[in-house]
């Protein structure tokens, strides 16, 4: 059952400052979306960000002789498109008995807010690889499906080649190669059990092929690339079945700053997740007659692809191979 409006209003009331920090500040190392699409904080549920061209790589007459005036630059390669951020909040119900009964077991409302915040950050996880595995995300020639003899799983592949020849996709378009990939996690274990990058690590102490080597052998002095997995899996509805969020993809993007740093919504950038400043929010509450607690969360976003150019999908990275 979802939160109506006039039950938020009543949570906004028992909003606990504690809780929010906390709500703010929780993460789930299984999700790695917000690597490709940053989080940018904004001030209203609406606004406008820019999209991006090629400005960059314009080469314009600069100079200037003696007693001209200086020449104008012109700043029309970048267009103006608008947000609207959805809401999203779950609620836990706990009777009183059942907080007495559990206490020398585990904390329970600490467990709810958990509970919560995992669930609310599964399914933006999950709308966040619809969005990023879906071939209208992208220009045509960067959706690209492997075929036969090119299948990651395939002994006689070469998938650092397909990477990098992916990564020059990406920069003849933008001027910029991608600073960031995830694997789904089946790709990432063909990977690991690939003739060729075993070969090339059976005289390292490691033995297996890592996050890092790959991060290796795609950077160069001034370019790295950070390379995640995404192991995240969620039970599907029909089938009951638990299944990877991520799939055989790799998702490679440009993003102008990734791990900490603070993106803002004109910094170039494949995609972006705005969320409202202040969200997501946390509050406890308890019935008029004491019995029943209660924890909520409600959180402001929505995931914008914002320069199309700058991200690219290799789908299909596993297939069936005639021996």
């Amino acid at each position: 059952m979802g939160l109506g409006i006039k039950r938020i209003d009543n949570l906004k009331l028992g909003q606990d400052p504690i809780l929010s920090e906390y709500a703010q500040k929780f993460e789930n190392s299984d999700f790695v979306s917000n690597l490709i699409l940053p989080e940018v904080r904004v001030a209203k549920q609406s606004g406008k960000y820019p999209i991006f061209g090629n400005e960059h790589m314009r080469i314009n007459d600069t100079s200037r002789p003696l007693k001209s005036p200086i020449k104008q630059m012109p700043l029309d390669d970048w267009t103006m498109k608008e947000f609207l951020l959805e809401s999203f909040g779950l609620e836990a119900a706990m009777d009183y008995l059942e907080i007495e009964a559990s206490s020398e077991v585990l904390d329970l409302e600490k467990y709810a807010m958990n509970s919560i915040l995992d669930s609310i950050e599964l399914q933006k996880e999950y709308k966040a690889v619809e969005l990023l595995t879906s071939a209208s995300t992208y220009s045509n020639d960067h959706y690209l499906g492997l075929g036969a003899g090119e299948h990651f799983n395939d002994s006689s592949s070469d998938p650092i080649t397909i990477l990098r020849d992916a990564m020059e996709t990406i920069r003849m378009k933008i001027n910029r190669k991608p600073n960031i990939m995830v694997f789904g996690q089946p790709t990432f274990n063909a990977l690991q059990n690939h003739p060729k990058l075993l070969e090339l690590i059976k005289y390292t102490q490691i033995g297996i092929v890592t996050e890092d080597l790959i991060e290796t052998l795609l950077s160069t002095k001034d370019h790295k690339v950070t390379v995640r997995v995404g192991s995240g899996m969620y039970e599907d509805k029909a089938s009951a079945e638990n299944k990877d969020l991520w799939s055989d993809v790799v998702v490679m993007a440009y993003n102008k700053k990734i791990g900490g740093a603070k993106l803002t919504q004109y910094d170039q950038s494949f995609g972006k997740t705005f969320v409202q400043k202040g969200y997501p929010w946390a509050a406890r509450s308890t019935d008029r007659n004491g019995i029943i607690n209660y924890v909520a969360t409600l959180t402001m976003y929505k995931s914008y692809i914002t320069q199309k150019d700058a991200g690219l999908c290799i789908h299909g990275t596993v297939g069936e191979i005639n021996e």
